[in-house]
């Protein structure tokens, strides 16, 4: 609007110009208006500037805090996985008895450690689209590892463990595949076997997948603010 008023008066003063009349109202009239007007969009335009410069580097800010702080809960998560797999799975991996000797853990509050997707919307408008859809999987992944983890403590404590102590089934006791599913019965044999399988298989993949979607997160941000600073996800070295 202050655009176009100036654009106004310019155009009738330079006809006026043009024509050689009412110079002296240009000049006492015309100009003082056209300057103040001038001066008003000047001024309207900074301001416009100023609060938009403003709120595209809040923005920034909270999209980089947003993103760091997903990527911190997915170390977090990886974290808890790994020392599962590290204290709980590693020690009786290969053993054909792990089913019975994984000990079983007090239970994982699945909703402890968790994305906040709603302040991660800025992905939508990044290259990779499909981010938001991988880190809603990654942490349905970590919340079915602790499902199944919680599953398999409840079947050992409560079913297992009491068969254990009635048949006197001793820790590190030489004992057949079939002589162990006699004294635990073909039932909770097979569930015991199943679910130990499938923690180690939920395990292990919600890490690999949480590592992936993580890198890609840490990614996305490095590219979209180069000059700012982003968490990374450094994985332990494998030592086996």
């Amino acid at each position: 609007m202050i655009f176009a008023g100036f654009f106004l008066l310019a155009g009738v003063a330079i006809g006026w110009v043009i024509k050689g009349k009412h110079l002296n109202i240009i000049l006492s009239v015309y100009l003082p208006a056209l300057a103040t007007l001038f001066a008003t969009y000047l001024g309207a335009k900074y301001a416009f500037d100023l609060h938009s410069n403003k709120e595209k580097s809040e923005n920034k800010n909270k999209n980089i805090i947003s993103g760091n702080f997903t990527i911190f809960n997915i170390i977090r998560m990886i974290n808890s996985l790994i020392n599962y797999k590290t204290q709980i799975i590693d020690p009786v991996r290969n053993k054909p008895s792990a089913f019975l000797e994984m000990r079983p853990t007090p239970h994982w509050d699945k909703n402890d450690i968790s994305i906040k997707f709603e302040d991660l919307s800025f992905l939508l408008g990044m290259d990779d689209v499909n981010l938001l859809g991988e880190l809603s999987l990654a942490e349905e992944k970590y919340k079915k590892a602790l499902d199944a983890i919680n599953l398999r403590s409840t079947i050992h404590l409560q079913e297992a463990q009491p068969k254990i102590e009635l048949k006197g089934i001793k820790e590190g006791g030489d004992y057949s595949m079939d002589h162990l599913e006699k004294l635990l019965g073909n039932r909770l044999f097979i569930i015991l076997k199943r679910s130990t399988q499938e923690v180690i298989e939920h395990v292990e993949e919600a890490i690999a997948y949480l590592e992936s979607t993580g890198n890609k997160l840490n990614q996305i941000l490095e590219s979209a603010y180069p000059q700012e600073k982003t968490l990374s996800i450094l994985m332990p070295e494998n030592k086996e």
